[in-house]
């Protein structure tokens, strides 16, 4: 047993039960409320689909069993979300388009039966179970094959918890209130190590799809982007991978720039020569890939630039991504406990002439250039990601090293949930395994209650009892 597995398996036995008891109930998660997180997801489920990790076979309700030969190409405009897929269905080979919802009724609810775009499906895919006498019709009512992912299959890939029987756990307000604030450190301990386990598990399943070098790299986008960019950064590491962007080295800027639509055809009349220059460059080399990397309409992705100091400014996120490419092989090879040292030595070093002075296009040019990526970015990369995939000893002490001088408001409200309002939990929540923690149990006894009781069990693996 690893080091992480030991730290996690009182919270690992504790998860173990609650499924048993969910199983013996036989009282999962409604319709609705799978559907609202599948919806939450979408990009991921895309994602997991087109590598092939939410399987290739299955039972249609109405067209016999279905045998994937192609996911398909993930769409960049209007339409279905993979075009040129390849299935055996019912034993007829057909070539098409793949559609995939949350639920069986958005395809009359977003009017998928009325677009001639969706006449090329050869299967609409599914999250949660479609009403009785379910048919997806095309324009020309043609009835489209429906198949359902199990829950438990896309909720295992995006790390969240099974459906539990709710009304027969004990219902808990402030359940960790009465503990002291030893016993909470060693449960938010013990949950921080099961979400380790849980990342490593998801990293590796993706990694045997993909490879490696495209999981970190849309790890390492992820991790640059600021709090409301992060799944845009990892969505668009998605749709511009590594490979394609160490065989053109020179289009790395362009290409990531344009997919991720900044690059515009005229600039604000206000810009100044240098930025005129530098957007001319970029433009003239993402014209010509215009067509087939650009994301149209419902495919765009949704940039916010609310509550962020200049600097997290996506664009500027995007060009220290892109700077960090033509490193990638260095990067790569310190992304260990062991090397962080080296690994921070090669991002202190990157440069770029225009993004070090600027916090987007158009903007006033700094008196002083600043660093591309900060030492916050850098704390975020590591707790979410390169301390994860390391299971060493050593990885495990610098990551209970992790610290945070201000606790999001997030934490502190899912905090105050468990233990109630107490001063002393402030200083341990500074720490970032703690806030690991609190997330992971958020995740596994607060999210998907949907009278909003908060959950927890009267013991955790021989912890002394908590309030219920």
């Amino acid at each position: 047993m690893s080091l992480i597995e030991q730290q996690a398996a009182p919270y690992t036995r504790l998860i173990a039960q609650l499924q048993q008891t969910a199983a013996a109930a036989d009282n999962c998660d409604s319709n609705e409320q799978a559907a609202l997180l599948a919806n939450e997801r979408m990009q991921d489920i895309q994602a997991y689909w087109v590598a092939g990790l939410l399987g290739k076979q299955g039972e249609t309700e109405r067209h016999g069993s279905i045998e994937i030969r192609e996911f398909g190409e993930w769409n960049r405009g209007e339409g279905p979300a993979f075009l040129r897929a390849q299935a055996l269905i019912n034993g007829e080979w057909k070539v098409g388009s793949i559609a995939i919802s949350a639920e069986a009724s958005s395809w009359s609810k977003q009017h998928w039966d009325q677009s001639p775009a969706y006449r090329s499906c050869i299967l609409h895919i599914i999250l949660s179970p479609a009403p009785p006498y379910w048919r997806s019709l095309s324009s020309v009512q043609e009835d489209i094959p429906v198949l359902h992912i199990p829950d438990l299959r896309w909720r295992e890939l995006l790390s969240l918890p099974s459906p539990l029987d709710r009304d027969s756990l004990e219902l808990c307000q402030e359940p960790l209130a009465d503990n002291s604030i030893e016993l909470i450190d060693r449960s938010l301990r013990a949950a921080a190590a099961y979400r380790i386990m849980r990342k490593q598990l998801l990293f590796e399943r993706r990694a045997a799809a993909i490879g490696r070098s495209q999981c970190w790299y849309e790890s390492w986008a992820e991790s640059l982007g600021y709090y409301n960019n992060r799944g845009n950064m990892k969505q668009l590491a998605r749709r511009v991978p590594l490979n394609e962007l160490q065989a053109q080295p020179e289009l790395i800027e362009p290409l990531l720039l344009g997919t991720a639509g900044f690059l515009l055809p005229h600039l604000p009349s206000g810009a100044d020569d240098e930025t005129r220059h530098y957007h001319r460059q970029c433009w003239d080399a993402w014209w010509p890939q215009r067509e087939q990397y650009e994301l149209s309409g419902s495919q765009a992705l949704p940039w916010s630039t609310q509550q962020q100091r200049p600097a997290n400014h996506p664009q500027r996120r995007v060009a220290a991504l892109a700077a960090s490419i033509p490193h990638w092989a260095e990067i790569e090879n310190s992304l260990s406990a062991s090397k962080i040292y080296q690994f921070e030595q090669i991002i202190s070093q990157l440069r770029h002439p225009y993004w070090q002075q600027r916090s987007c296009l158009g903007s006033a040019r700094q008196a002083r250039p600043s660093t591309l990526i900060g030492k916050e970015r850098l704390r975020a990369f590591y707790i979410n990601h390169l301390l994860v995939q390391d299971s060493s000893p050593e990885a495990w002490r610098i990551y209970c090293q992790q610290k945070e001088r201000q606790v999001p408001g997030k934490i502190s409200r899912l905090a105050k949930l468990l233990a109630g309002d107490r001063q002393d939990l402030q200083t341990l929540l500074s720490n970032c395994y703690a806030q690991q923690g609190i997330i992971q149990m958020g995740i596994d006894f607060g999210s998907n209650s949907r009278r909003g009781a908060k959950l927890f069990p009267a013991e955790l693996a021989g912890l002394p009892q908590a309030r219920g």
